[in-house]
């Protein structure tokens, strides 16, 4: 997945943003269940699109539940960063007034289609659903 490329990628481009690895690593001590997913979609469509990928009922994870998650975008380097900024922010929304820490990585290619954006997400400390 890309969103490790974040943590462990040795080249970076520039305008890259990287999960530091004590960060991952703080991530992981949560514990609890994990939820790991990628999903592409086209730009004009990505920030819409959160609300649905993650209320769609996996039975087995409350998703609403986590305790902390890492978001990695892999994109174009010509893309809007506002894009990616109200789609992250599509993703707090999502979680509502919890507390939960999100760690956000970014990521560039220019051989990525322009209007393309692939996302992993990573939830940890998930109760499962009863």
């Amino acid at each position: 997945m890309r969103l490790l490329q974040s943590i462990y990628a040795s080249e970076r481009n520039a305008g890259d943003i990287s999960i530091s690895l004590s960060d991952f690593n703080e991530f992981l001590e949560t514990g609890g269940l994990f939820y790991i997913h990628e999903f592409s979609s086209r730009k004009d469509v990505l920030e819409s699109r959160v609300p649905c990928w993650l209320e769609i009922d996996n039975g087995i994870f409350e998703l609403k539940s986590a305790k902390a998650g890492i978001i990695h975008f892999y994109a174009h380097p010509d893309i809007d960063f506002t894009i990616i900024q109200r789609t992250f922010d599509a993703f707090k929304e999502f979680f509502g007034d919890r507390e939960i820490e999100l760690h956000f990585g970014f990521s560039t290619d220019r051989l990525r289609h322009p209007d393309m954006v692939t996302y992993g997400i990573v939830l940890a400390g998930l109760e499962p659903k009863n």
